[in-house]
């Protein structure tokens, strides 16, 4: 498995690290939007539509596209066994009932079986609610697909006048299993009598490294989480005051590269944001929170 050597641009995690890890993951599981999907359309030139869809990382707001829109280089992640929320808003008259549907190809076979009804509501508004990612579903891009319809609710391949119909694209992660667990500080007050005083912080035991991953502690300063130093103990030191956090992150060297952070400029922010729990694709586990000191220099 090859590294995944990022740029070393430092800004502060956000859509853009999103959005290029999402493409690198989607790029590696292109074969499985190979499959020519059934035509669906709500009708052109028709009052009924979709307005919005918000699923994830997924928010568009379309307005009328006559009847169907193809919009799968929008995309989300979501990881097996979780539950993930959706808002979905009509655009048409107030006092009409609109049928809401959602399914996602979960097995990639080209088609939306009955089971992979994925979601659905009926309101006079903006609908509400959750799609659960089946346990067992293998990783890579699903198509997702959205209709909405005044009246009754109409199947996956339906040609009909009263909606509108659109395609997006779901990304399955494997599940990660790491996590690194929590630290305690020995001595969260400290003061800097001499030119260092040492930070300690010892390991609570509740972390989950997973075969062929790795432990590394982290020192990082300030309240933007400033990476300063790495080693493979809980123990820093430092020569100047301030606020200190020591973290513990549990990786895999073959997904994750540590080159890229850079001491003194790097935060575990941005680290975090290239992880599932910050929001990314790699399986690694940072402990933000961590263990905080305050180290008091008299001399300052």
């Amino acid at each position: 498995m090859q590294h995944n050597v990022l740029p070393k641009v430092y800004a502060p995690p956000g859509p853009t690290w999103r959005g290029v890890l999402a493409g690198l993951a989607l790029c590696l599981a292109g074969a499985t939007q190979a499959q020519t999907y059934c035509p669906s359309d709500g009708g052109s030139g028709n009052t009924f539509n979709i307005a919005r869809v918000q699923f994830g990382d997924i928010d568009n707001i379309s307005g009328d596209n006559n009847g169907y829109a193809d919009f799968n280089a929008q995309s989300t992640t979501v990881q097996p066994g979780t539950s993930n929320g959706i808002t979905l808003t009509p655009n048409g008259p107030f006092f009409l009932r609109y049928r809401w549907n959602a399914w996602i190809d979960w097995n990639n076979d080209g088609s939306f079986g009955g089971s992979e009804l994925a979601f659905q509501s009926v309101g006079f508004g903006t609908e509400s609610g959750s799609i659960a990612v089946p346990a067992g579903v293998t990783p890579g891009a699903k198509r997702m697909r959205v209709n909405m319809s005044a009246f009754i609710y109409r199947g996956a391949c339906a040609n009909y006048s009263t909606g509108e119909v659109e395609d997006y694209t779901v990304n399955v992660i494997a599940p990660c299993d790491a996590s690194a667990g929590t630290l305690t500080a020995v001595k969260p007050e400290l003061c800097l009598f001499g030119s260092t005083v040492t930070l300690i912080a010892s390991v609570d035991g509740n972390a989950v490294v997973p075969a062929g991953y790795l432990v590394v502690h982290v020192l990082t300063s300030g309240p933007g989480l400033v990476i300063q130093q790495a080693g493979a103990t809980p123990t820093f030191t430092v020569n100047t005051g301030g606020t200190y956090t020591v973290h513990t992150l549990v990786y895999d060297p073959a997904t994750l590269d540590l080159s890229i952070i850079v001491p003194g400029v790097t935060t575990g922010f941005d680290v975090n944001g290239l992880l599932v729990q910050g929001g990314g694709t790699i399986c690694a586990s940072l402990d933000v929170a961590g263990a905080q000191f305050n180290v008091n220099d008299p001399n300052a």
